[in-house]
């Protein structure tokens, strides 16, 4: 439907109610049908055109032709008018020449398939779910064949890893843009408080639990210095006649936590506790739908928020999060702290996904949503720059009150699709790992159920088998790495070096700024100014260096990520350890030695900046950032080849022991037959299992 929008419409397309059917006489809806961009104004001044729209009930606006065409579109798609009378017409309009050619609206007309619609959209999508669940079905037949304790570990450790992915979302917006309220929709249970006067101040984290509990997370005593929060406070409110440990809970620099009764949350939480402001943050448990199928959500306190320690903790959450879901009043939608916190949080989060909800939408009518709708997101288009948001619009009041029309259910069902449907790419890695992570424990205990009957029957004419086997397996292993390899100089690629030198070239020219500013003042009382210029030129060529150095560090964390999802044994890269500035520095002779250009501008203090801006655009400096990233590349890539390696070794000793286990073969023992049904039934077993997960 957007794509016929797009098409004929441009950037005038509008957001539309997508499930709207109009049915009439095949005349006047052809010619509505060919009403576009181009030829809109010229209709539009034709007092039978107007007429047209009055017969069916429509304004004559932009906004009720185009929602006038999805309505016949779909019914052209349930068959409720005629296809062919709507060709007709059109080829009508064409001979008359009130139409030009109109081919690529006949086009479109064509490939409409009526077979295939589907009225409504899926509801919550579960092929994660359904994967997962068949993937869990096989585990359990294969760990009952198991007899191998490290196998088991290992099979249980997959197991685990799958179940424990989790999928966060972080809820923002200001106060009274709804949060609290969407948020008990989601969950289908009033947990949270909304109200004019927020509830909670604190960030919470929604995570699943059989029983229902909260943990309390306390600042440490050093954040509460930071806050300047007198820890003794703490005896003097009524807080310490809530929690009679509290003054011993927050004696500390760990961050402490405590488990309590979620009915007693409002006690340690809400705006008017005088406990409140000892509160870092607080996690929810529930036994709840969408909560239970691996979905964290972090309710944020206000983006208008003042407690500086409590935003960097919300931006710490969000930097990790999955998708942005920010909402806004309907009534007060994108306005410039809308605007400014998600152009923010583009900028310091890296967010791939986000998502703007438009809240109360009850309190408007259709065309005042869409105008609000539409102005929202050009104002996100043009003003925080980003394109790729999906928009929703939904009313709390009308799903509590079980009205069909909330949009609460799509919302739902838009989470569902994104983090459960086939196009995550975060659920589709983690599926693919637990299967390869299967099918490698199969292969195993084929390999070794194979040994045991080569061992049974003391065949040396297998041996061959066995070893074209293995000979499998190595080429398997080949492949495996070639695709390690690929897949790390494709992800290596990927990291924008063009942008880390633009910013350390820009970072270089604010930091001749900074010593100009400090040399100024020196001067001006005649003082010498060598350690000015040393001091602030180390320091600040250093913290630029350390900068840079941190932002491919987490870049190449995100690769190793992504590599054991796909791929397993990538776990314990140890990229902490590898990058070491010092060493950097060391291994490569590079001497941060500014002593030459601080004897410069000391007896040419009045060719300071000249000289300055020499020294910084001297190519050793401008290619630190580039021969950095090169370095850390290299070291990773070392890192990466030292598993493969391991990987060959590991194989290499797999063929010396079934050699060694071929020479010292022993001879049919008197249970051989019941051993032998055994074994094969084993490997029939296993070999079902081996073709059900090639299938999965």
């Amino acid at each position: 439907m957007q794509e016929f929008l797009n098409k004929f419409w441009g950037k005038d397309a509008l957001f539309l109610d997508e499930k709207f059917i109009l049915t009439a006489s095949e005349d006047k809806l052809g010619v509505l049908l060919a009403t576009n961009a181009e030829n809109i104004d010229r209709f539009m001044s034709l007092p039978e055109y107007k007429d047209i729209l009055y017969s069916l009930n429509l304004h004559s606006n932009l906004h009720s032709v185009q929602q006038a065409q999805v309505g016949t579109i779909n019914a052209l798609l349930q068959a409720k008018i005629s296809k062919e009378k709507i060709l007709k017409s059109l080829e009508i309009l064409q001979n008359e020449n009130i139409i030009s050619d109109f081919s690529d609206l006949k086009d479109f007309i064509d490939s409409l398939n009526t077979q295939n619609f589907t009225q409504t959209q899926p509801t919550k999508s579960k092929f994660f779910q359904q994967e997962k669940e068949k993937l869990f079905t096989l585990f359990d037949e294969i760990f009952k064949l198991a007899d191998d304790e490290n196998l088991k570990t290992r099979l249980k450790n997959a197991k685990q890893k799958i179940k424990d992915l989790k999928f966060n979302i972080v809820v923002t917006g200001v106060i009274n843009s709804g949060k609290s309220t969407l948020l008990n929709a989601l969950l289908d249970k009033k947990i949270l408080g909304s109200s004019n006067v927020p509830e909670t101040t604190n960030l919470s984290i929604l995570k699943f639990a059989p029983t229902a509990y909260a943990r309390v997370n306390f600042w440490s005593e050093n954040e509460l210095k930071n806050l300047g929060i007198n820890k003794d406070e703490l005896t003097k409110s009524k807080a310490n006649e809530i929690l009679a440990t509290s003054s011993n809970l927050i004696n500390s620099d760990q961050n402490l936590s405590q488990n309590i009764d979620i009915n007693a949350l409002k006690n340690y939480t809400s705006a008017s506790s005088p406990f409140s402001k000892f509160v870092k943050s607080i996690q929810l448990y529930e036994n709840l739908e969408i909560l239970k199928d691996g979905i964290d959500i972090i309710d944020t306190p206000g983006i208008d928020d003042a407690v500086v320690l409590r935003e960097k903790l919300v931006q710490d959450f969000m930097s990790e999060c999955d998708m942005m879901v920010h909402l806004m009043n309907i009534s007060q939608s994108a306005t410039k702290k809308d605007i400014d916190f998600i152009k923010r949080s583009i900028a310091t989060s890296h967010i791939s996904s986000l998502v703007i909800v438009l809240t109360h939408a009850d309190l408007l009518g259709a065309g005042e949503t869409n105008e609000v709708l539409n102005y929202t997101k050009k104002s996100i288009q043009e003003k925080a720059n980003f394109t790729g948001a999906k928009y929703f619009t939904l009313s709390c009041k009308s799903y509590f009150d079980g009205k069909k029309d909330s949009g609460v259910e799509d919302f739902k069902d838009f989470l569902y699709e994104s983090f459960f449907g086939q196009n995550n790419q975060k659920s589709k890695l983690a599926v693919l790992g637990f299967k390869r992570e299967i099918a490698s424990v199969c292969d195993e205990m084929l390999r070794q159920s194979r040994q045991n009957l080569l061992n049974l029957f003391g065949e040396n004419s297998n041996h061959a088998k066995d070893f074209d086997t293995l000979k499998e397996q190595e080429n398997l292993i080949k492949n495996e790495l070639d695709l390690i390899n690929k897949n790390v100089q494709s992800e290596l690629a990927n990291i924008d070096i063009t942008r880390l030198d633009a910013d350390f070239k820009a970072n270089l020219k604010i930091l001749q700024i900074k010593l100009n500013e400090r040399l100024d003042a020196v001067i001006k009382y005649n003082k010498s100014t060598k350690s000015i210029v040393q001091t602030t030129l180390n320091d600040g060529i250093l913290g630029l260096f350390r900068q840079n150095r941190n932002e491919i560090l987490k870049q190449l964390s995100t690769i190793a990520s992504n590599l054991t999802l796909k791929f397993g044994g990538f776990e314990n890269l140890g990229l902490e350890n590898v990058f070491s500035l010092n060493e950097y520095l060391a291994k490569n002779d590079i001497k941060l030695d500014f002593t030459k250009i601080a004897d410069d501008i000391d007896k040419n203090p009045s060719q300071r900046q000249k000289i300055a801006s020499e020294f910084l655009q001297n190519e050793w400096i401008k290619n630190l950032v580039l021969d950095l990233v090169e370095s850390q590349k290299n070291e990773f890539l070392k890192q990466i080849q030292s598993i493969c390696d391991k990987k060959v070794s590991a194989f290499d000793e797999k063929l010396k022991a079934l050699e060694n286990e071929i020479l010292s073969l022993n001879s049919q023992n008197k249970n051989l037959n019941e051993q032998i049904a055994s074994l094969k039934s084993r490997q029939n077993s296993l070999n079902t299992i081996k073709s059900e997960l090639e299938n999965a």
